[in-house]
């Protein structure tokens, strides 16, 4: 037999009476629990949870008249009940929706032989400004009428050599703002000259700037003109063009003189170049890196080594700190350290006797 855990809750036949007959956060507050206790105990004992049972509609004669003679919303106000119920009862018995009659609201305005001469003469926007009608009262009052929306005239245009050099150089905006014709009109003449807009022969100069490139390293193509590696695969696919190996990029003479005897980075930003591109060209063609000329240490030189911090004295001789900390450290000179106020001097090295 399973023990029962000492600090389990204990649920009365009271609590128990209520699990399924009231929500499960209520029972929880009214037992002092957690809600998860209240749910794995009704579970447990195969108990549904509490659905909240709406009251069933009686629908009298009275109130199924009301359908469908005002919109859903305001009959289920008028009766008070939820909106769905009353469409989903409407439809149910196949009653229309309900349609505003012609003569309320702006679809009802009552129009008169002047007003009614206006549709279609200008725009619906312009008539319902005329009149005090919003433009989709207008539109479909012309609309129930047959009246066609009205066309403006299409703007007569020189176009002279000059205006048409504007096609394609500008936008059609700009153009048709530098014209003041509509932009409609600068955009069907551009397209029946055939020619390209702006957007197109920006992205056209821009591709052929990149297929120019192409013959280089694709990391010298991105840093030229910042585009994507992925596109730069795109456009060897497309036409057909092979990326170069470092080892076989062709260098100016002078570029290839100077590898091996300059650094590497002083030759990358002379040329534009990555230091990583040059470092690979040199290591292609076996040339070892620059090595600086080998200082040897004169008696003067190791003589101050030890007698001051090393940055101190490789500022003085005119050298590294890593290359006078490996010649002091090589000769088995301590490294200076300043004594502290109090001590006998004020200064001494690690080692030193006293």
């Amino acid at each position: 037999m399973r023990r029962r855990a000492h600090n389990a809750f204990r649920w009365t036949s009271e609590l128990i009476a209520l699990l399924g007959k009231r929500p499960d956060p209520e029972v929880a507050a009214r037992a002092g629990v957690a809600l998860n206790t209240v749910v794995k105990e009704r579970r447990r004992r195969g108990i549904e949870p509490f659905q909240r049972m709406r009251p069933r509609v009686v629908w009298t004669a009275e109130m199924i008249a009301a359908l469908g003679t005002d919109t859903d919303p305001n009959v289920a106000a008028q009766l008070g009940l939820p909106k769905h119920c009353v469409q989903r009862k409407r439809t149910l018995l196949g009653i229309p929706p309900y349609v505003p009659p012609f003569g309320s609201g702006n679809r009802g305005h009552p129009w008169s032989p002047e007003e009614l001469d206006l549709l279609g003469r200008m725009s619906d926007g312009d008539v319902g400004k005329i009149i005090g009608l919003s433009g989709s009262a207008v539109s479909w009052k012309r609309r129930r009428l047959g009246i066609p929306a009205f066309q403006p005239a299409p703007v007569a245009v020189d176009w002279t050599e000059e205006r048409l050099a504007l096609l394609g150089a500008l936008s059609d905006e700009e153009g048709a703002e530098r014209l003041g014709v509509s932009t409609d009109t600068v955009g069907e003449r551009r397209r029946r000259l055939g020619i390209a807009s702006h957007r197109e022969r920006r992205r056209a100069r821009r591709k052929q700037k990149v297929v120019a490139l192409l013959h280089l390293p694709s990391s010298e193509v991105k840093r030229l003109t910042g585009v994507s590696g992925a596109r730069i695969g795109k456009l060897r696919r497309e036409y057909g063009i092979t990326a170069p190996r470092l080892s076989e990029w062709r260098w100016p003479a002078a570029a290839l003189e100077r590898l091996g005897k300059e650094p590497d980075a002083r030759i990358a930003a002379d040329l534009g170049y990555s230091r990583v591109t040059v470092a690979g060209k040199r290591l292609a063609l076996g040339i070892p890196a620059p090595q600086r000329p080998f200082k040897r240490w004169s008696p003067e030189e190791i003589a101050l080594l030890g007698t001051a911090p090393d940055p101190e004295i490789a500022r003085r001789l005119g050298r590294t700190k890593v290359a006078v900390a490996w010649k002091r450290r090589k000769l088995g000179i301590s490294n200076f350290v300043p004594v502290r106020a109090g001590g006998r001097g004020q200064r001494a090295r690690i080692g030193d006797p006293s």
